[in-house]
């Protein structure tokens, strides 16, 4: 059974791993609203639909992610969306263009799974300060 009553999430420092549905919400018919979601730098992956079925007005994450699964952190209100690239500070959430010669922005350190997912691109440019990869981001993508 999920946890659909869920209206304020606190994770502590020392956390350095929040699973695959953790906090999954799946059957409700709208996703649950929440003011915030701050992770603390102790936090280094978040598993695949972790939080799914939330929506966060905003999120922060204080330290450096080295795998953040496909819909990780659910609906996020305080992204950026710049030709085609969702992000979320330093950490690139999605890609919803159909470009065939992707750039991956400066400033970008993760790229979340399954962000290039079943995308007909021919060639990617990833920047040098890119740290994480993560798993599914290429899934089924090709010209």
């Amino acid at each position: 059974m999920y946890c659909s009553s869920l209206n304020n999430i606190v994770i502590p420092e020392g956390v350095t791993e929040i699973g695959q549905e953790a906090f999954a919400v799946y059957y409700l018919n709208s996703p649950i609203g929440q003011e915030s979601l701050v992770l603390p730098e102790s936090v280094e992956t978040i598993g695949e639909n972790a939080f799914a079925g939330h929506r966060f007005e905003t999120v922060e994450v204080k330290g450096n992610l080295k795998e953040l699964g496909y819909n990780g952190l659910g609906e996020v209100g305080n992204t950026k969306e710049e030709n085609g690239m969702c992000t979320l500070g330093n950490i690139l959430l999605a890609y919803h263009a159909d470009e065939k010669n992707v750039v991956v922005p400066d400033g970008i350190t993760c790229i979340a799974g399954r962000t290039f997912a079943k995308k007909s691109m021919v060639s990617i440019t990833i920047p040098e300060g890119v740290t994480v990869i993560s798993t599914g981001t290429f899934e089924r993508c090709g010209a």
